[in-house]
């Protein structure tokens, strides 16, 4: 029998807020150095699972939504926090994460994020409490609490093995609206694992009110060695991902 995939349904020209605008596509790579990362996967109803990713993608099934969470004690901007939500899908047959929104408290980074990569970034206060017990993740959005969540009864992970999904961030650019394939490289030196607990989650704010947490997957805190990547790939989001996608000029192919 032949198997059937979804596919995403969600209008791109009809989104409230437009994209942000990529400038160009000369990138440079950008090393973070050593920083704290936190990675969490949660289920999420599969009630509007469709029109939560654009017709390019796949919704993944299970559907999952995962936070991830830099912080960086210093950079050439400055030390920031950003905050992600991601919503899971595929293009193709590769696992990525669809940017819903992000928060960030440096605005000059900011900046950066939204002209080089395309990230979808408001500013916002984002809180890291690292305990014996527990990681504290807290977002806030001006005065409104819009994220507070633990990853409890953390272990240390042997070998440090963490998967996260490549990004894919929706971008006005110089040849239209496409999906940035964001695909950072992390070289981890320490891992934690824990289960996840959602305390809050306002799904207005992040840019989707049709997300509902249902059930904790996976949380993670890291100690690794993060590399914002030059852009390699571009899709066109309202076509199929074999039809649509183009490797930019003067890169090499991804893994």
């Amino acid at each position: 029998m032949k198997q059937t995939h979804l596919v995403g349904t969600l209008d791109v020209t009809a989104l409230p807020t437009p994209a942000p605008e990529l400038e160009n596509f000369g990138t440079e790579a950008w090393e973070l150095g050593e920083i704290d990362v936190l990675h969490v996967n949660h289920e999420i109803s599969a009630v509007a699972i469709q029109s939560t990713v654009p017709p390019a993608l796949h919704p993944s099934i299970p559907p999952h939504l995962s936070w991830l969470v830099y912080r960086v004690a210093d950079s050439v901007y400055g030390p920031f926090a950003l905050a992600q939500a991601r919503v899971g899908c595929r293009i193709g047959l590769k696992p990525r994460g669809l940017l819903l929104s992000s928060f960030c408290d440096n605005p000059v980074v900011a900046r950066q994020l939204r002209s080089r990569w395309g990230f979808s970034v408001r500013p916002g206060a984002v809180v890291v409490h690292k305990h014996a017990d527990q990681i504290a993740l807290r977002v806030r959005s001006g005065d409104r609490h819009i994220l507070s969540l633990d990853i409890v009864d953390p272990n240390l992970l042997p070998g440090g093995a963490v998967p996260i999904a490549a990004g894919l961030n929706l971008a006005r650019t110089p040849v239209g609206t496409r999906l940035v394939q964001v695909d950072p490289e992390y070289v981890i030196s320490t891992a934690e694992r824990g289960k996840p607990r959602v305390h809050s989650f306002d799904a207005t704010a992040w840019g989707d009110p049709t997300i509902k947490p249902t059930w904790p997957i996976s949380g993670a805190f890291m100690r690794a060695e993060v590399t914002l990547p030059r852009l390699r790939y571009l899709t066109d989001p309202t076509c199929t991902a074999e039809s649509g996608t183009t490797r930019l000029p003067d890169t090499e192919a991804a893994g």
